[in-house]
């Protein structure tokens, strides 16, 4: 009886009700007499694949129950984070350049601590607006190793600050700059050598303690020094209301 009410429903219901399924696509399967889901579901696969994609061929087999992407129950660890904006206006000088890089670093590793990471190394690039030709273009970048991983924002931003000071040249009108984590393990089995050790307890405690006020109270509610000023931020006047995730623009009717 339940394949029966499935028959019926897919009879019932139109293509472009199917996720993947838009206007175009969907009239291209009405010319060939594909005017139902229970029609696209009876229809070859193979020669699905042969005029379409390999993507309606999977959605005939899933309708047919056949599952063709098995879920993960639990997301990879990531092998790189990277942080990077462009400006809203152009940065001409190293503070704010400073506060910008601090503020990536401290966003990057924030990422890297929910997945319980650390970082043996980041890179620093900087960058000028290459669709302006006119003024002066410049394009650095600089890899720093850290002696031992870490997941401490601070030694982060101080290795961050040490790359920047590297690369840094007055002069330009910078449109972009970012941070790169390239090198992730496990923050559980990072060793010391006979000069460093690893995050301490009370470091790894702090951290989480500024990751929980952060999740609780805003990005950036609680952060450091070099963090502080925004007058770089990405303008964001078009952006769309986030009705299902901010209390401050929730839809009035």
């Amino acid at each position: 009886m339940e394949g029966d009410a499935q028959t019926a429903a897919l009879e019932k219901l139109e293509l472009t009700d199917l996720w993947g399924v838009a206007r175009c696509l969907g009239e291209r399967l009405c010319a060939l007499g594909i005017r139902t889901q229970l029609q696209l579901r009876d229809a070859d696969p193979a020669y699905v694949r042969s005029h379409f994609s390999v993507v309606l061929e999977r959605m005939v087999l899933e309708l047919r129950g056949i599952p063709c992407i098995d879920l993960e129950h639990t997301s990879p660890d990531r092998k790189s984070i990277v942080a990077s904006q462009s400006f809203g206006r152009p940065v001409e000088t190293e503070h704010e350049m400073r506060e910008a890089v601090s503020s990536y670093t401290a966003r990057a590793a924030e990422k890297m601590r929910r997945q319980g990471l650390a970082a043996a190394s980041l890179v620093v690039f900087v960058q000028t607006n290459k669709h302006k030709p006119m003024e002066p273009q410049y394009f650095a970048s600089r890899a720093v190793q850290v002696p031992v991983a870490t997941a401490d924002t601070s030694k982060l931003i101080g290795a961050a600050m040490h790359a920047l000071s590297c690369i840094w040249k007055p002069g330009y009108r910078y449109k972009k700059a970012g941070v790169i984590f390239p090198e992730l393990g496990p923050a559980g089995s990072v060793q010391g050598d006979l000069w460093e050790t690893p995050d301490t307890r009370e470091r790894q405690r702090l951290m989480k303690t500024l990751d929980g006020l952060n999740r609780l109270y805003g990005r950036d509610a609680v952060s450091f020094g070099t963090v502080r000023r925004k007058a770089w931020k990405l303008r964001n006047e078009q952006l769309s209301p986030r009705f299902t995730t901010c209390w401050q623009e929730l839809l009035r009717v």
